[in-house]
């Protein structure tokens, strides 16, 4: 009575049999179907565009930074399908697994769904706009599709005696399991470069040694260029960490690599394979317009470089005009910046832009005032400017915007710079290069070299072979590689005079008839009485301390010789005789450890030290780049402020390993004791070479002059030369002022030379109301030095060609038929 009557069989069975006609008529209808499609379909097509343009992580975040987590979100669709198969087919067999599984896929598309939804907004406006709209929204639909289809395969089982579809709670368990496992790397790298980042020193050093070992480069990378920014307001900051603020990240990305970060693209740019461009104008430039090069800048590259030079070695001097084309492929405008090392001693002298097909000059004043002109034009106006400022000892850097979109911006710098005697009968000058840049190198774009000289030229680059211009005059050329620049291979050697040993020149920028005359003349050489090397300790110069071993025995016999190894702890081996030293030093060096990216400044206080505890000594600075100033540079500062006016200061020789930025030379200038070498052979040939320098008894100088006029200077004048020599007069005048702290006279002196020196710069504006507005003037383009171009001589050997040779031949033949014209009317 208080069950019921049983029912018959029969209804049971009819009842059964009606819901499974009813579950097959709902698995062939519409509403299954489109379940495939997004629980399915979508989700296939969403990982195939994300896998091959990386869209999402070049504008957001990258949701798939890994195969690991391409795998899995790949088992979404995979597990959605299977369940759609067996709804369709009545896999009863199915359903234990699938129980399982689906929640494994509830939980991988419920935790992607979470990531997105911040973009859920944008993507709902974004349908509307060619359907771009659906791929945010696929983490979404593809978790709304696998609760429907397990809801409906839990109506199919329940149709079962005594069955009930199992799993959930294990499956999604188990899917949180994974991602945690596939996050923990991201997770273990976000704590630990937090931890390098805080101001305990024992703190920053233990997490570097674990982040080398188990943190991932990438996510340091990623960090660097700030693209996770988007991540902090959104469930992904809190669930694998939040992302450091870009300047301490690079900091600690050069701590555990080795490498300055704006080596390496973004990796969120990896997406520009696909040639996905729609949304490049999302992605703000936050350094432009200011005083460093900051990152790489997606769709921005050089796309053609030339270099022609002129290189006189008697009077050792050389001009180099560097002329680049910047290529823009981006939606929005973009600003190309680069930091150039220019040969040691040299300076800007000249700077063109070409606007609308026609080259312009720039005008020379402070530094302040072509930088604020710039910012006024470029950031402000978005018109057409380039500016070169100093930015250390031999070092500037070059600015240009905008560089149109899907366009391209040329623009020329012309550097002087004085040729480094390497003895009576040889001189040396270097190619500039590319410190620092946020613009790429396509490797099949080469710098094409051009230079000429009165003597014969050579260089260990292979790729440079020798011509001959004109009967007396010699010639370089050839395209190399990028990375060959600033190296010894770009080092350009030159036969020189013996006897030649004066020069002189009209000074150009004065009318009164007064001069610039040159000598080289031989003095008592400078001889350390104790040499210190200082020994970069990071990633990279395994190399190097083997081959600054070899150099140990060819060391200068009355010199102490003390080595500082910047590691992260400091090795300080004292001061010895040198032949006593050089036994040991060439066992221990070569085992020194290189790891990560280590701070030079403290080795550089340490050696300065060791040095000037000797009345005459030397620094031997070995380092690789140094893109990130990781120590307080106030205390060796004040020793070089200190000791500006000083005569008997230790000398601190400059040998960069291979070129990059170099944030300790930034900080000082010409006046500075630091000198930089040009190389152009191997660490221990250009190290062997100055100690042979140093051993010998009379070295090479050469002294420029200011005179009145040539009565004013007795004795024969010598060698009659190009202006190149009195802008190399003025820029070192322009330094003794401000090493006399005579910044507004070496400022005046700058500008009527038109060089740019510590405290000026140049920068060419678009219009002459422009240069007004700002204060400034162009150049006379008849003041400015030039290269002739190949094709003023090819117009010009054309022309003559055509004057000397084509023209006596038609007139002779225009001669000959008027003769026989006249012959054939007088004898008619």
């Amino acid at each position: 009575m208080r069950i019921g009557a049983p029912e018959p069989a029969g209804n049971a069975a009819t009842r059964d049999q009606d819901d499974r006609v009813a579950l097959r008529s709902r698995a062939k209808s519409p509403g299954h179907y489109g379940l495939l499609f997004w629980g399915v379909i979508l989700p296939i097509i969403t990982i195939g565009l994300e896998v091959g343009t990386h869209m999402c992580a070049g504008v957001f975040f990258d949701p798939i930074p890994t195969w690991w987590h391409v795998m899995l979100v790949c088992t979404v669709p995979l597990i959605n399908f299977l369940t759609w198969a067996a709804i369709r087919q009545e896999k009863e067999t199915w359903t234990k697994p699938l129980g399982w599984a689906t929640g494994f896929a509830i939980a991988i598309s419920g935790f992607y769904a979470l990531l997105y939804l911040p973009l859920v907004p944008m993507a709902v406006l974004g349908v509307f706009f060619l359907g771009f709209g659906l791929l945010p929204l696929t983490p979404l639909l593809s978790f709304i599709g696998a609760c429907s289809l397990r809801r409906l395969l839990s109506t199919q089982v329940r149709q079962t005696p005594f069955a009930r579809l199992t799993g959930l709670w294990r499956g999604t368990s188990l899917g949180a399991l994974a991602i945690m496992l596939i996050a923990i790397p991201t997770i273990a790298t976000r704590y630990l470069a937090a931890l390098a980042a805080s101001d305990s020193e024992q703190t920053r050093t233990v997490a570097v040694k674990w982040l080398r070992a188990i943190g991932s480069q990438r996510v340091l990378l990623a960090d660097c260029y700030g693209a996770t920014s988007w991540s902090r307001n959104s469930a992904l900051g809190f669930i694998v960490g939040q992302p450091l603020a870009a300047e301490e990240a690079r900091a600690v990305f050069f701590r555990v690599t080795g490498k300055p970060f704006n080596s390496l693209p973004a990796p969120q740019q990896n997406y520009a394979r696909g040639g996905w461009d729609l949304l490049d104008d999302l992605e703000w430039d936050s350094e432009r317009g200011g005083e460093t090069v900051a990152g790489r800048v997606k769709g921005l590259s050089l796309s053609q470089s030339r270099m022609d030079g002129l290189f006189d070695p008697d009077a050792a001097w050389s001009y180099v005009e560097w002329i680049m084309e910047f290529k823009n492929s981006a939606q929005g405008p973009r600003e190309a910046r680069a930091q150039i090392a220019l040969p040691p001693g040299g300076c800007v002298s000249r700077l063109t832009l070409w606007v609308n097909g026609e080259e312009r000059e720039a005008a020379f004043a402070g530094s302040s005032q072509v930088r604020e002109a710039y910012q006024t034009v470029a950031i402000a106006r978005r018109r057409d400017p380039v500016l070169v400022t100093s930015c250390g000892l031999d070092r500037v850097m070059m600015q240009c915007f905008p560089v149109p979109a899907h366009g391209t911006m040329k623009v020329r710098v012309g550097i002087t710079s004085p040729a480094a005697l390497a003895s009576s009968s040889q001189a040396l000058s270097s190619l500039p290069a590319f410190l620092e840049r946020n613009f790429s190198v396509p490797a099949e774009v080469k710098h094409s070299i051009w230079v000429e000289s009165d003597q014969l030229l050579s260089s260990s680059n292979e790729l440079l072979k020798q011509h001959r211009a004109e009967a007396e005059r010699f010639g370089l050329s050839g395209d190399i590689p990028d990375m060959d620049l600033g190296s010894a291979r770009s080092t350009i050697m030159a036969a020189r005079s013996a006897d030649h040993d004066r020069s002189w020149v009209v000074d150009h920028a004065i009318s009164d008839g007064s001069i610039v005359w040159q000598r080289v003349e031989t003095a008592q050489n400078w001889k350390p009485e104790r040499i210190v090397f200082v020994l970069d300790g990071t990633a990279g110069m395994t190399e190097a301390y083997r081959q600054l071993a070899q150099t140990l025995s060819h060391l200068p016999a009355e010199a102490d010789i003390a080595v500082v190894h910047a590691s992260d702890a400091l090795q300080i081996f004292p001061a010895q005789p040198s032949r006593a030293a050089a036994v040991q030093l060439s066992s221990k060096i070569p085992s020194l450890h290189a790891r990560g990216g280590q701070d030079n400044v403290p080795a550089l206080l340490a050696g300065w030290d060791l040095a000037a505890a000797k009345e005459r000594s030397a620094v031997i600075w070995v380092h690789g780049p140094q893109p990130i100033l990781l120590g307080k540079f106030e205390a060796l500062k004040q020793r070089l402020d200190w000791c500006s006016s000083h005569s008997n200061v230790p000398r601190v020789f400059d040998f960069p390993t291979r070129p990059g930025p170099n944030r300790v030379l930034e900080k000082v200038d010409g006046t500075s004791p630091f000198i930089s070498v040009i190389r152009h052979g191997s660490l221990n040939e250009d190290i062997e070479r100055l100690f042979r320098k140093w051993g010998e008894e009379k070295s090479l100088q050469v002294v420029r002059n200011h005179a009145a006029n040539t009565n004013a200077v007795a004795g024969t004048l010598g060698k009659h030369c190009s202006k190149h020599l009195t802008r190399l007069w003025a820029y070192e005048e322009v330094l003794k002022k401000i090493s006399a702290k005579k910044t507004s006279d070496a400022l005046a002196l700058a500008a009527r030379y038109q060089l740019v020196t510590p405290v000026s710069g140049a920068v060419v504006l678009e219009t002459a109301a422009q240069f007004a507005s700002a204060g400034l003037k162009a150049i006379d383009p008849n003041s400015a030095p030039s290269v002739p171009e190949p094709s003023v001589i090819a117009i010009v050997a054309l022309a003559a060609f055509v004057l000397f040779v084509v023209r006596p031949r038609w007139l002779k033949r225009k001669n000959a038929s008027l003769a026989a014209t006249d012959s054939q009317i007088s004898h008619h």
